[in-house]
């Protein structure tokens, strides 16, 4: 690639240059771009998500399937004040945020039985 450049003149060089330049910007905005097709457009990120956090597992609920994952699976959690991270793997985590839920108390609820159900993993 180099060798083409010391043939080719100024012109072209700076022209090299700036389509070099102007791609980077290009595919950041063509990637957003596409995030945003696939959510507007799946049919699985655009229907209603229910989910029931009990004693013994969390469970979540979409017209697709239900997924039910029982508190042993989980290895750790990590907490903020509106969200919490359920781990399965170093990489892989369950969210559950406060906006799931109708009140504080609900919120309050759920946290405690995450972090109960951690404890008996211990």
């Amino acid at each position: 690639m180099y060798a083409l450049l010391l043939d080719n003149s100024l012109t072209d060089r700076i022209i090299l240059f700036v389509l070099a330049g102007l791609s980077i910007p290009a595919l950041y905005y063509y990637q957003k771009w596409k995030w945003h097709y696939h959510y507007n457009h799946s049919p699985y990120l655009n229907e209603p998500l229910k989910g029931i956090v009990t004693t013994d597992s969390i469970i979540t609920e979409v017209s697709s399937g239900k997924s039910e994952t029982p508190w042993s699976n989980f290895i750790k959690y990590k907490s903020t004040e509106n969200i919490m991270l359920l781990y399965l793997g170093p990489n892989v985590f369950k969210t559950i945020a406060r906006d799931f839920f109708t009140s504080t108390e609900d919120w309050e609820k759920a946290k405690l039985i995450v972090m109960n159900g951690m404890k008996k993993n211990s």
